[in-house]
C-alpha cells in the first residue's frame, strides 16, 4: 500500500492545493519554496476491532498537514480551506478522514521568517 501521507498529499494535489514535489511535500519541508504544504504521518490510537473479532476492522494513523507561507493570512486561509476539504472525506484507498483539532495551530515562524500552521487528522484505513 502507498503510505497514508502519500495518499493525503496526492488527494491535496487533486483538490488543487499544489503539486507533489513542487509545493506539496511528504515528511519534510525543503528550504524553498517559501509557500508549501508538508504532509507527515505519526502514530495513532490502536486498531479498531469488532466485539469478539480477532482481525482488525481498520487501522488509524494520524497525519499532520503543515502550511508554510510568508503571509500569515494566506497560511491560515489555506489551512482552513484544507480543513474543509479533508474533514469527513474519503480519499481513494482510505476509509475516512476526520479532524483531531477543529482549527489550525500556529507553530510560529521558521528561520526564514515564514509563518507555519498545522492541522492534525486521523486517517482510517483497512
Amino acid at each position: 500500500m502507498t503510505s497514508v501521507q502519500e495518499v493525503i498529499a496526492t488527494y491535496l494535489q487533486t483538490g488543487g492545493y499544489g503539486t507533489l514535489g513542487s509545493t506539496i511535500f511528504i515528511d519534510f519541508a525543503p528550504p524553498t519554496p517559501s509557500s508549501c504544504i508538508v504532509v507527515t504521518a505519526y502514530g495513532g490510537p490502536p486498531a479498531v476491532r469488532g466485539i469478539g473479532q480477532t482481525p482488525r476492522l481498520y487501522d488509524i494513523v494520524r497525519v499532520q498537514v503543515l502550511i508554510r507561507n510568508s503571509s500569515p493570512g494566506t497560511a491560515i486561509s489555506q489551512a482552513e480551506s484544507i480543513y474543509t476539504y479533508l474533514e469527513g472525506s474519503i480519499p481513494p484507498g482510505l476509509v475516512f478522514v476526520r479532524t483531531v483539532n477543529s482549527r489550525a495551530s500556529y507553530l510560529g515562524k521558521d528561520d526564514n521568517n515564514l509563518s507555519k500552521y498545522s492541522m492534525n487528522f486521523e486517517v482510517l484505513y483497512a
